[in-house]
Parts: C-alpha cells; structure tokens; sequence
C-alpha cells in the first residue's frame, strides 16, 4: 500500500503501519505513520526506533538530567537514547488513521 507523504518530509521518508497500541489510544493500530530519518525527534514527539526486526515507536521524554528517552507504554518501556547510533532514530512527522 502507498500513501501519500506530507509536504515537509524529506527524501528519505518512509511510512510504517502500526501493528498494536504501543504508545496507547492516541495512536491505535490501524494507524499509518510517516517516519525521517533526516528529522531529529524532539520531548513530546514520537520516533521510530530500527532494532533488530523492524521498528519500534516511542513517545520521546527527557529525564531530570536532560538524557533523551523513549517510551513505550505497550509493552511498557523506557528506553536510553542518548547512546544509539543517531542512524536508528527516525522523527514521526505525519500520522494517517484508516479505519479497519
């Protein structure tokens, strides 16, 4: 499925379908989001994180010492940022919600 990107992502946007409630009822899972790579995710935001098999979205936060985290409420984690290769952090700049 193709969708279309918004006006401000760059060249090497891409579009992810959510597959479960990670980040709770603000994003459900029929959601598609547009992710790039050449945008750095800011606190409030959302990013895609690469692992190993794909992709992970988080909410990002900073704690009390200004170190950049990225939560995930399903399944619930706080994951370090600030030591990951800035190649694996892809700011969400758009998401499209399709009903199922």
């Amino acid at each position: 499925e193709a969708v279309e990107a918004p006006r401000e992502a760059g060249p090497r946007a891409f579009a992810l379908r959510v597959c479960r409630p990670t980040l709770g009822p603000g994003l459900p899972a029929h959601g598609i989001v547009i992710a790039d790579p050449d945008v750095w995710p800011g606190a409030g935001g959302l990013a895609a994180l690469r692992e190993d098999v794909g992709y992970r979205l988080v909410s990002i936060a900073f704690d009390r010492n200004g170190a950049m985290r990225g939560i995930s409420l399903n399944p619930e984690l706080d994951l370090p940022l600030d030591g990951r290769d800035p190649a694996d952090i892809a700011a969400v700049i758009g998401v499209i919600f399709r009903a199922r």
